[in-house]
This record gives C-alpha cells, structure tokens and sequence, in this order.
C-alpha cells in the first residue's frame, strides 16, 4: 500500500564531498527494492548527477526548468496586469 512522498536531503557547504555519488547509489538502491526514485540534482551550475548515471547527452536539466519557469511567471505577470 503506498504510504505518501518522501524527501531524503542530501546537503553540504562544500564541493566535492560525495553528495553526489551518495545520492546516485542511494536511488539505485532504493530502486532495487522495488521503490519509486526521482533524484533532482539541485546544483545549478556544476549538477553532475546525469553524468554519474551515465547519462551523457542531458538536454533538460534543473536549471533549465529554473530559467524557463522564471520566463513564464515573467510573461503571465506582464499578460495578467
């Protein structure tokens, strides 16, 4: 029976601690076990995330959804007022 969401945080003030690599294997392995996985590399200007999944052509990213969401609020502001 589903339970709801949940959100497992993976932070850190400093690069190149593992955050990634940490995530990646967490989601593989939650996946293993037959759970539902969505990893969001919130990193928006070095995500790697793809990249360790062995993603190598990533046209959409978190950032991209970022510009393109702060464009839309921009036009439906300008539309609506």
């Amino acid at each position: 029976m589903w339970s709801g969401s949940h959100s497992i945080p993976i932070t850190s003030g400093n690069g190149g601690t593992g955050k990634t690599i940490i995530m990646a294997n967490l989601g593989m392995e939650l996946g293993a076990l037959g759970k539902d996985v969505m990893l969001l590399d919130g990193d928006l200007f070095m995500a790697n995330l793809a990249l360790v999944m062995g993603m190598r052509k990533c046209e959409l990213s978190f950032s991209t959804h970022c510009r393109v969401w702060q464009k839309l609020t921009r036009l439906s502001t300008k539309t609506t007022a």
